[in-house]
């Protein structure tokens, strides 16, 4: 029973670790997101270039779907304006993700 045990021990902790691909995605990967973050260099960095770029691009991404008119979030209330952080944090986040794997993929991890 004991010599079974730790080939089994072995197996579990091999394969609970995270592939070489998402360690190198977690690695190449500079978004920076979450509301906190979001407001706190909102009101720390009041000129947008000198925000973080994933930070620069929600914002530009709110801005957006709120003078689309094909945007659900179109001419919403400025105290509405929020609404839209969600969905434009999921958005930039997975074009972070894309870029980072594509970056990982160019160094040949896969």
């Amino acid at each position: 029973m004991k010599k079974l045990l730790t080939p089994l021990t072995l197996l579990f902790l091999v394969a609970c670790q995270p592939s070489e691909l998402d360690r190198c995605i977690e690695a190449n990967n500079n978004f920076i997101g979450g509301y906190e973050k979001f407001m706190d260099n909102a009101s720390k960095y009041r000129d947008a270039y000198e925000m973080p770029d994933s930070l620069t691009e929600i914002n530009y991404c709110m801005v957006d779907n709120y003078s689309d008119p094909n945007s659900k979030f179109y001419n919403a209330d400025a105290g509405d304006v929020y609404r839209a952080l969600p969905y434009c944090e999921n958005k930039i986040k997975e074009q972070y993700q894309k870029q980072a794997q594509l970056e990982c993929h160019a160094q040949g991890i896969y």
